[in-house]
C-alpha cells in the first residue's frame, strides 16, 4: 500500500517573525514563555546527564 503526501513550501522564519509581531501589535504574550524554555533545557541537561552516568536522573523544575 502506498500514498502520495504533498504539502507547500513554508518559510518557517518568516511565520515566526508574522506570529511575533501580530502578538506585539495586538498586546499577546507571544507563546511558549520563556518559562517553557527553561523547562526544556533542563531536560536536556538531564538526558545528557542520564547518558554520562548510565540511569535515570531527576528533572528539577
Amino acid at each position: 500500500m502506498t500514498a502520495d503526501f504533498s504539502v507547500e513550501p513554508v518559510d518557517e522564519v518568516a511565520e515566526e517573525f508574522d506570529y511575533f509581531a501580530d502578538c506585539l501589535l495586538s498586546g499577546r504574550d507571544p507563546e511558549p514563555d520563556g518559562h517553557h524554555a527553561l523547562v526544556d533545557m533542563r531536560t536536556i541537561e538531564a538526558i545528557y546527564e542520564s547518558a554520562e552516568r548510565g540511569n535515570r536522573v531527576s528533572v528539577r523544575m
